[in-house]
Parts: structure tokens; sequence; C-alpha cells
């Protein structure tokens, strides 16, 4: 499932796609790639944390309190964020996710049903996480709610990679950078799971008139193209800002473009033509190596075609929740066998990375 759309240019619909995402960080913010967010123990000392409550039924002055001291510590002095997992069999904590996530995403057709993920939950392949912010009251005691949600698409088939197609904040958190300091706190998470690379993709506005039908104004109305361009680059400068790298499918020097397809969100049957791979390593590349040309400052400029065929399976085994070959996913989904049959005849060895957040209309 690739990122959808959102109705506001400012906020990251992810992932953390990542994906799909709803609802996250203005994009406009400053980069806080490489910014480690405090933790909730690092603010409040574990003890603290673990007694305080989180507060369920928060009332409007509870919610406006902890959203503008969000808002007004972008440095996270006196604010903390986590990504809390979902203990397995936590039946309680599993239906708050739920109704989080149903109030954050509300498109049934780009949402997984609540007996899928409490398959994949229960499986241990969809990890649910919460987002949990904290801050002090004027008193000094603690206040402490959850804002937002993510699932992570884990897989032994593909043991050292992760992929998010959900995550989001409540409307009221939103452009206050909370999403952003809980994606690098969950990121830690993952990378104590194992997982070095994580997966994600979303709309590419140069192939808008097969998704422009999705983006309505509030009155019903149709977006215009600029309107949903500038959206769709929002979020791909979101991504890179926050350290994802996108394979660029337009045709260059070395040849022409191979179009990214993937199966279709609402039937897996149809193929989907309108989305952009990305990825981001979050642990040991080094492993990756192979896969990459690099400039001579050490930047990744283009991926091999191996590397690129790699993170494709790597994302779709991830999306499919399977344990599927290469061959039993390409019998399966037709868009999968359609995108791996033109990479392995292009002529092309390497495809070029997004180097810059801006996104031309070409």
């Amino acid at each position: 499932m690739s990122t959808p759309n959102t109705q506001n240019p400012g906020n990251e619909f992810w992932s953390d796609s990542l994906a799909k995402t709803a609802g996250a960080d203005s994009i406009a913010e400053k980069n806080l790639a490489g910014q480690t967010s405090k933790d909730l123990s690092d603010l409040l000392g574990s003890e603290e944390k673990t007694d305080t409550p989180i507060l369920l039924d928060p009332t409007n002055e509870d919610i406006a309190l902890l959203s503008n001291a969000l808002k007004n510590d972008k440095e996270g002095t006196n604010t903390a964020v986590e990504m809390i997992a979902v203990k397995p069999g936590d039946e309680e904590g599993f239906q708050r996710w739920m109704k989080k996530y149903t109030t954050i995403f509300t498109d049934p057709a780009d949402m997984e049903d609540e007996e899928t993920i409490r398959r994949n939950w229960e499986k241990g392949v969809g990890i649910l996480y919460m987002v949990e912010g904290e801050t002090k009251t004027e008193e000094g005691s603690s206040l402490r709610q959850e804002i937002g949600i993510r699932l992570a698409a884990v897989n032994p088939q593909v043991p050292d990679k992760a992929y998010v197609p959900y995550g989001g904040m409540d409307e009221s958190f939103r452009g206050s950078l909370g999403y952003t300091r809980a994606m690098k706190h969950n990121e830690k998470d993952l990378a104590a799971r194992g997982v070095n690379v994580v997966l994600n993709d979303c709309e590419d506005e140069t192939r808008l008139a097969a998704f422009r039908e999705s983006y309505k104004n509030d009155d019903g109305s149709q977006k215009s193209d600029d309107e949903i361009a500038k959206i769709c680059q929002n979020r791909l400068h979101f991504f890179i800002k926050n350290g994802y790298t996108f394979v660029d499918d337009r045709d260059d020097e070395k040849g022409a473009a191979v179009k990214y397809r993937r199966p279709g969100s609402e039937d897996t049957k149809e193929i989907q033509a309108y989305d952009r791979l990305g990825f981001k390593f979050i642990a040991n590349d080094a492993k990756y190596n192979q896969y990459f040309i690099k400039d001579a400052d050490g930047n990744k400029t283009h991926i091999t075609k191996e590397g690129y065929k790699a993170m494709y399976l790597s994302l779709h085994t991830l999306d499919q929740y399977s344990d599927m070959s290469e061959s039993e996913l390409r019998a399966e989904f037709p868009a999968i066998d359609s995108f791996l049959t033109d990479l392995e005849a292009s002529p092309k060895t390497e495809f070029a990375l997004y180097q810059d957040v801006v996104v031309d209309k070409k």
C-alpha cells in the first residue's frame, strides 16, 4: 500500500507510507536528521514515566496544553515523544490503537480491516506503535496522552528491513514536529530489532493523471494539478529531509525510465502505476555498498539494477505479509511481474537517486 493523498500539503502522509501516513508534521519545518529526540525516561525519569498514567479521555484543555507545548518546544527540552509498541496479547491496547487508527484514517479504500491488522499483529509481522507525548503542567504534574499511531511490517523473509504502510497524528498535533520526533525514537526500536532499512513508496506527481480524482477539496470540488503536484512534492521533501532516498523514475541520459508499479491498494490484482520507491538506512548500510554508485564525497547518486530489484522485492514481501518466493509473488500479483519484467529487460544498469528536495514537473 503506497502513501495516500492528503488534503493538507503541509502534512506528511507517510509512512512515516511510512507507507500510508496521515497528518504528521509540517513539511516546512527544519530538518531533524541526526537529532535524537528526548525519550520520556530522559525527560521525566524512568520511575516517573512508569507511574504516569496515559490520559485516555483528555479534555480540550488537556489536548491544547500538550499540543501547544510540542509546537513551542522544537528542540524537545520540556516535552517528550515516543512510539510504544502494543504488547502481544494486550487486547485493551489493541482496541485503543484501532480506535486511533480509524480516527486518523477514514478512507476504507486505503485501509486494512481490523481482522487483517489483528492477524498480523498476533503473528508478530505487524508491529502496532502508539505515539505518546508528555509534558508538565503548570502545577508540575505530568500529562501523557496517546496522540498518533504507526504500523511497521516486518518479516523473517527479509529480517533486516521494515515497511511502514500507516503512520499519523491526531489533527490537534499536526504541525508540531511530534511525529518526526516519534519517528526518530521508533527507528531506534526498529534498529534494536535488527532492522537496517525502512522502505516506503509515495505518489509521483509526474503521473498524477492516474490519481487526480482522489484529491478533492472539502467541498468535493477537484483540486488543481498544481495543488496536487505541490502536495506530492512537499511529501517527498519531508521524506528526503528526514533521511529517505528515492529512485528517480524519469528518463535520463542512461536510457528510458522503468516506471515503478505495485499492486493496487484496493485490489491487489490491479496495477497501480503512480508511485516512487524510497528507503532509509537507520543502522549499518555497509552491506549494501555493492548496490550503489557514489560521488567523490561519498553520496549515493545511483542504485544498481540489482539493488533496485532487491529493494522492490523486499518492500512487496513486507507489504503482502508474505513468505512467497519471487516466482510466487510474480505469479500472484500482475503488477510485480510487470515491473520486474521491464526492469530486467531494461538496458540501464543503474538508476538515478533524487539528490534534491525540489522536484520539477518534467
